[in-house]
Formats: structure tokens, C-alpha cells, sequence
């Protein structure tokens, strides 16, 4: 049976998370979930709605699967391989300061997106190209401004962090930062129909197993990073950096 839900992780700031492991987010053969904090529908993606109303597809929302880590733990993951991606319904709005928090294990060498807002006229986010960095288009790129040694983290679970700030932004991976990058990065512009997994237009997608998926309105400290990475540590087999 997989494991509920853990409160243990920030919850001030948080405007969305959604956990396959949650019986309050989805249950077993469900082809949707639901955000933990504000209730929205996240569902399959398919085509480009823009402000409207998405096109729902059950066939583009993840495979939910069971994992076991070394220590016993059994709980489950979104599962992406075969071309998946998620489309969240609620406006997320646009903020000043925002944290991306998620688990990920990342399956190969591609191209692919994790978040992506410009459906509705906003920016796009985390991508992962074959360099292995991430890299953060529009305000925040940390592939160009600030490069990362982190050759070995596809293919094990990692506690991707990123927080943005009108200072500049910071990137952490299992409670540790790696990256900062200096200059002006205040406009996060989630808006309508936020893209998990693919792009605005579906394609690209995110190969591999995602956990938890949560973003604050707020920048987390290091106590804070630290707190959320030890909150799920246990769920997978994590890439000690």
C-alpha cells in the first residue's frame, strides 16, 4: 500500500502540491489528480488552451507506478515514459518571490520540460537538456548564467529546489545549493493551464519519475530546503552529492 501524505514538508508559502502518494490527491487508477492546496484539476495536457479551457486527455496524464527504496519504503511516483505531461486548471497568479520544489529521477540523455507557463501569456521554466544542467529560459537560466557540475543525478532521485527573487535565484539539489545567480528575476508569471512535464504546446516531454510536485509563493531559506528534502529522504534512493 503506498504511504499517505506527509505534513512534515513547509507549508507556509504553499500555493500548490500534488503527491501520487496522497489518498486526498489521487487514488489507485485515477487519470487525474488533485492540488493538495487549492483543490485545482490537474489532468493529461493536450494542445495549446491558453487562457481557456484545456482539452483534456486521460491518455497524456502520467502512469502512476509503486516504488520501493532501499530502505523498505514503498509509495508511488508519476510515471512520464511514452510522452506524458500534466495541465493544472486554477490560475497560480503572478508573484514577486517563488520557490519550485519537486522529486524527480530523470531517465536519460533529451530534451524535455518541466514547468512551462506560456500558455497563458507567461514564462517558461525548468527545462533539462543533454549538458545534464538545468536550464532556466526567460528570467532564470542557470545552464548559461551559472553552470553546475551534476553529470551523475539523471537516473536517481534528486530534491530539485529553485527559488526566485528580484535579487537573483537559487537553485539546491538534495538540501545542498548549487547555483546562484545574481540580477533581476522577479517576474513568475504562472497564470492559467501551468504545464508539468511538457511544453505549452505538448511535446518535449519529461522523461522519467516525478514524487512530489509543490511551488511557494515565498523563497525558502536553507532551514527550509533542508526541512523538505529530509520530509521524503526516506521515499527514494537518493544521488548523494
Amino acid at each position: 500500500m503506498a504511504t499517505r501524505y506527509s505534513p512534515r514538508i513547509v507549508t507556509d508559502g504553499l500555493i500548490f502540491l500534488i503527491d501520487p502518494a496522497s489518498t486526498r490527491c489521487m487514488q489507485s487508477g485515477d487519470t487525474e489528480c488533485s492540488d493538495l492546496i487549492g483543490n485545482s484539476r490537474v489532468t493529461g495536457a493536450s494542445g495549446e488552451p491558453g487562457s481557456g479551457t484545456p482539452t483534456i486527455s486521460t491518455a497524456n496524464f502520467p502512469v502512476i507506478s509503486s516504488y520501493e527504496s532501499d530502505r523498505g519504503q514503498v509509495s508511488s511516483v508519476f510515471d512520464f515514459a511514452g510522452g506524458k505531461g500534466m495541465n493544472v486548471h486554477n490560475d497560480l497568479g503572478s508573484h514577486t518571490r517563488i520557490t519550485y520544489m519537486m522529486w524527480l529521477r530523470h531517465s536519460g540523455d533529451v530534451t524535455d520540460y518541466l514547468f512551462d507557463a506560456r500558455n497563458d501569456g507567461g514564462t517558461y521554466f525548468l527545462s533539462n537538456y543533454s549538458s545534464h544542467n538545468i536550464n532556466w529560459a526567460g528570467y532564470l537560466k542557470f545552464n548559461f548564467d551559472s553552470s553546475y557540475a551534476a553529470t551523475d543525478w539523471p537516473n536517481n532521485w534528486v530534491c530539485m529546489v529553485a527559488s526566485s527573487q528580484g535579487s537573483g535565484s537559487k537553485l539546491y539539489l538534495n538540501g545542498i545549493e548549487r547555483s546562484v545567480v545574481s540580477g533581476n528575476s522577479s517576474n513568475e508569471n504562472l497564470g492559467k493551464n501551468l504545464r508539468i512535464g511538457t511544453r505549452y504546446t505538448v511535446g518535449s516531454e519529461y522523461a522519467g519519475l516525478m514524487g512530489p510536485i509543490a511551488i511557494y509563493n515565498k523563497v525558502l531559506t536553507q532551514a527550509e530546503v533542508t526541512q523538505n528534502y529530509l520530509a521524503h529522504k526516506g521515499r527514494y534512493n537518493v544521488w548523494a552529492n
